[in-house]
């Protein structure tokens, strides 16, 4: 590992690097497919999968049902906070966005929101980059600003205070017994509100915050003046090979946490000559696992 101006880095500041075999099995998009909720495909088609408590309507009477396989959905009926149909997506975090596991053929740009947490897992065959909502303007208008905040699943339901936690991450209300307000992903949510082992597959694909085939880039603020925090794994270029493009991108010169694993193949790049302060956080017990049969991860940044 290289500095700007070519000279060694043996100093991390305490972080973790790990070097693995360069013909190693890296998860990819594909593999995750089918443990999805809500699939966008580039011809503008979608389904929904692994869900609970769908609700229909027959003879006038709503009843429920259960998805186990990929049942088509019109794209636009998923959510409003999503759009795009060529390979393009665009997701705004400011949204209500389906509970789940969402997974995309083709980029997806995500626009986040200081005034709402984000919590899915987003999957895509092509890149993922995030994008900081108004931040210069904030910063110009009122000096400071809030700090952003993205979750994997399990992270959210296991970190996070708010009360919501029961319907961000399983669709299900606070009561006892829980109600279903919307369907329930069943990869990882029992019906009683709690999440199942997330040492086990496929259960542990909501330790997953991030996963690309392509590059990942992540948004920081200008000046330091609030932080980007991400909990989750996130995991990108399983199809960079030899190509020499960069798998990661850290875009600013704020603050960027990063609460999980970070593991990229092939290059990290920072967009202002590495003026940002990308710091990494131990994940520990279960939230460290992903879908078995590929990588376990330890804490840590890793180049593939």
């Amino acid at each position: 590992m290289v500095d700007n101006q070519g000279i060694a880095v043996t100093d991390l500041g305490g972080l973790s690097l790990g070097n693995f075999d360069p013909n190693a099995t890296f998860l990819k998009a594909d593999d995750v497919r089918d443990y999805a909720n809500y699939i966008f495909y580039k011809n503008n088609t979608c389904a929904r999968n692994n869900l609970a408590n769908v609700s229909y309507v027959e003879g006038g009477i709503t009843k429920y049902k259960d998805i186990t396989s990929e049942e088509p959905v019109t794209c636009s009926d998923i959510s409003s906070g999503i759009s795009g149909n060529t390979g393009n997506w665009s997701i705004s975090g400011n949204q209500t966005l389906p509970v789940g596991v969402l997974w995309f053929e083709g980029n997806v740009d995500i626009t986040l929101s200081n005034t709402k947490n984000f919590v899915n897992t987003i999957i895509a065959t092509g890149n993922i980059q995030t994008y900081i909502s108004n931040a210069n303007t904030e910063i110009k208008v009122r000096g400071t600003l809030k700090d952003y905040f993205s979750y994997a699943p399990n992270h959210y339901y296991l970190l996070n205070p708010n009360s919501d936690k029961f319907q961000r991450v399983c669709g299900l209300s606070t009561s006892s017994p829980p109600v279903s307000l919307v369907p329930r992903p069943t990869q990882y949510c029992n019906a009683d509100g709690t999440l199942k082992d997330m040492n086990t597959s496929p259960a542990n694909i909501a330790n997953i915050l991030f996963l690309t085939n392509g590059y990942l880039g992540l948004d920081s603020i200008p000046g330091g003046k609030s932080q980007v925090n991400y909990y989750g794994n996130m995991l990108s270029g399983s199809l960079a090979g030899g190509t020499g493009n960069a798998s990661g991108d850290f875009r600013g010169s704020g603050i960027v946490n990063v609460y999980g694993n970070l593991v990229v193949k092939n290059d990290v790049k920072t967009s202002l000559l590495g003026n940002i302060n990308l710091q990494l956080k131990q994940g520990t017990g279960g939230g460290n696992t992903i879908p078995s049969k590929k990588v376990i991860l330890l804490s840590g940044l890793r180049y593939m």
